[in-house]
């Protein structure tokens, strides 16, 4: 009896080759780009504060005192007329890893904490960051942040 002989069938294990290698394939490619999308969410996140800190200079400039939130600064005041500062919060006041940024302002001038501070709550390392008045001058290692007088 004669066999017949399929022809371009793929074998079971040339298939399975195929797919490991593609799976090694998307696996560099991933390990390559992962850190490249860290570096970006990190750039994002020092042009947000950047420009939210800013705004507040220009508010404090215009209304001399800081905003008690950075919702203000997208405001119009009804007393001056001045403002808005910015048309919208950055991303909505989110960072790029989904959290709120932080803002902490102090006008105290005795205790030499005068100025503000915007910094994303997420360090470079992903780890939470909580910043208060007392360390703008000594902001924590990897920490994204404005410090403005």
């Amino acid at each position: 009896m004669m066999r017949k002989k399929i022809k371009g069938a793929f074998l079971t294990l040339e298939t399975a080759a195929f797919i490991i290698a593609i799976a090694l394939i998307a696996a560099i490619i991933f390990s390559n780009y992962q850190p490249t999308m860290d570096e970006s969410k990190i750039q994002v996140a020092f042009r947000d504060v950047t420009t939210i800190g800013g705004a507040i200079s220009h508010y404090h400039y215009d209304m001399e005192r800081y905003p008690s939130t950075l919702e203000e600064l997208t405001q119009m005041d009804q007393t001056t007329k001045k403002g808005p500062w910015i048309a919208q919060l950055p991303n909505n006041n989110v960072d790029p890893w989904g959290h709120p940024y932080g803002y902490v302002y102090d006008t105290n001038e005795v205790d030499g904490n005068v100025g503000f501070v915007v910094y994303s709550t997420t360090s470079t390392t992903g780890d939470p960051v909580e910043i208060s008045i007392g360390q703008a001058y000594n902001l924590p290692t990897n920490s994204i942040a404005y410090h403005g007088l």
